[in-house]
């Protein structure tokens, strides 16, 4: 299993998508894993930031969490 992941979180994707959100987390917690949780400020941050967790080689997994502008971001 994957166990470091980078998450990056839109906070304007809505309350259903943040609640379910948690849930992933606090679930990848109790098996182990460590979670970064990013929220963006823009998309361009979030592709800066998506960037330098890809180049500090510290994650095995960098997620999109929030609707379709932030998986394409």
């Amino acid at each position: 299993m994957r166990r470091r992941f980078f998450i990056i979180f839109n906070p304007a994707a809505g309350r259903q998508r943040r609640r379910a959100l948690g849930e992933i987390i606090a679930a990848l917690k109790l098996r182990g894993a460590a979670v970064t949780l990013n929220e963006t400020a823009s998309a361009e941050a979030g592709r800066t930031d998506a960037q330098a967790a890809l180049n500090s080689g510290g994650y095995d997994a960098i997620v999109a969490a929030g609707g379709d502008g932030t998986v394409r971001q």
